[in-house]
């Protein structure tokens, strides 16, 4: 009787075990899901972070956050338009999501969309006009559709947003460059360097505007060498043609 007790005993503690296993696993959340998601994210693993996002979404319909979320690891996965579809939700769920909005005007104009880049952004802006970012990546797809004088507007927005933005100094030099305002251009780009040394981009463009603006290739070779030992692997044809 004494056997069959124990087995009787161990046979509920396992029963019981197993029925706590799965109440916990039933007890997830879509936040807990969320969080999971963002982990994975954080980590790179963005297409597991896209099944935990979806697990999140599945368990609430009109959870805005996932659906941004999962926007912003299938556009690192190059998936734009369900990225494009996720944000675009986000924002139906909450129309003053300005992060979705950023970011919707991001994927637009990967795909060269600026009208619509542009249109989105102006919308970020709208809602979070004190954003350094957002008002940098307006002035980036401004760059791209070679409106300068409207690219440099955003980025002076940046900078006096955020006085030690170093990239919005880097691309502000690479517009003033585009209007042979060298002078500026090379200010700029000091600047950047200033605040980040190891800004690669901003050494190889200061090399250019010396050689356009000044014919100083001397100047122009050493910030290339600097850029090159950076990793700008351009800067290589640069000093193989003009530094010899």
């Amino acid at each position: 009787m004494k056997c069959s007790n124990k087995l009787s005993i161990s046979f509920l503690i396992l029963i019981t075990f197993l029925i706590s296993s799965y109440s916990l696993a039933q007890e997830l959340t879509a936040e807990d899901y969320l969080n999971r998601g963002i982990d994975n994210f954080d980590k790179g693993n963005y297409s597991e972070a896209i099944t935990y996002f979806t697990k999140a979404i599945e368990i609430n319909l009109d959870y805005s956050l996932a659906y941004f979320n999962r926007g912003l690891a299938y556009k690192n996965l190059q998936k734009y338009d369900q990225a494009i579809s996720d944000y675009s939700k986000a924002i139906e769920l909450n129309p003053n999501f300005a992060d979705a909005y950023c970011n919707r005007g991001i994927v637009y104009a990967k795909i060269g969309n600026h009208a619509e880049a542009i249109s989105n952004l102006d919308k970020a802006i709208e809602l979070n006009p004190n954003d350094e970012k957002i008002n940098f990546n307006r002035g980036r797809v401004y760059m791209d559709a070679k409106e300068y004088s409207k690219a440099i507007s955003d980025f002076d927005k940046a900078i006096e947003l955020n006085p030690n933005y170093a990239e919005a100094y880097n691309n502000r030099g690479v517009a003033n460059a585009q209007i042979d305002n060298f002078s500026q251009a090379i200010s700029d780009f000091t600047k950047a360097i200033e605040l980040n040394p190891n800004l690669a981009e901003a050494y190889f463009g200061r090399g250019i505007a010396y050689a356009l603006g000044y014919d100083n290739f001397s100047q122009a070779c050493s910030d290339w060498q600097k850029a090159h030992q950076l990793g700008h692997k351009k800067s290589l044809d640069f000093i193989n043609e003009y530094c010899k």
